[in-house]
């Protein structure tokens, strides 16, 4: 069966901002955690800043940021994103801004996008930005223009009939405050608490050996804990 998220308390703090799952009491990743989809959410937060149910996989969108998906390829872990089944919705400038340069992850993002079953959403943010490019490349804006563009399919989620419910998975500091805007149908988390979700769910054996790999393969792995202590 299909859980959702775990949030909870309990993430330890440790040496260099590096939380070590390992140690995360499991005690604490069960008491926030509902059984599973459909079933009110039980613990004392809602991980995802809501307190409702997520729905079944056929009305929910992952929707993940740059963050993750360079953390994940640093790991050699892509697929855990399939794991739950959920479809994979990549925002045509998340895509771009982990590709566009050379770097130690972007030719191995290219690749798997290319290759599994991924839906690739067009943004107004991206086209403007490409216009912007093509005519006056001194004044094309660069820098959060991928968070811009998750907000951008947040927001049409929320308008556009049926409605989806889109899980945002993120990193970023920036995004875990108030200020960025989370329809009623959306959801966010990180990548650590995602991790944490799969390794109850019984997808992954060690959440704590995905973030050494990262880390150990050059990732400065976000120190971000979502929701807070």
């Amino acid at each position: 069966m299909r859980g959702v998220l775990p949030c909870g308390p309990g993430h330890p703090r440790a040496p260099r901002g590096v939380a070590p799952l390992a140690h995360v009491p499991t005690w604490a990743a069960r008491r926030a955690l509902p059984a599973t989809l459909g079933h009110p959410v039980v613990g004392p937060i809602d991980y995802l800043s809501r307190s409702e149910p997520l729905p079944m996989a056929a009305n929910l969108a992952l929707l993940p940021d740059a963050g993750p998906l360079i953390t994940l390829a640093y790991a050699d872990a892509l697929d855990l994103l399939l794991k739950p089944g959920w479809p994979i919705v990549l925002v045509d400038m998340v895509l771009h801004e982990v590709t566009r340069n050379q770097t130690p992850t972007s030719e191995k993002l290219a690749q798997w996008a290319a290759a599994r079953p991924i839906s690739v959403r067009t943004t107004r943010t991206f086209q403007h930005y490409r216009q912007t490019l093509a005519t006056h490349p001194a004044a094309a804006r660069t820098a959060h223009l991928g968070e811009l563009a998750i907000q951008e399919t947040m927001n049409d989620f929320a308008l556009d009939p049926p409605q989806q419910t889109g899980v945002f998975l993120f990193e970023d500091h920036r995004i875990a405050r108030a200020s960025f805007l989370l329809p009623d149908n959306c959801r966010k988390i990180s990548t650590r608490a995602y991790l944490l979700f799969l390794e109850q769910q019984g997808w992954l054996a060690s959440a704590a050996d995905i973030e050494r790999r990262a880390i150990q393969a050059g990732r400065s792995f976000s120190t971000l804990r979502f929701p807070p202590e």
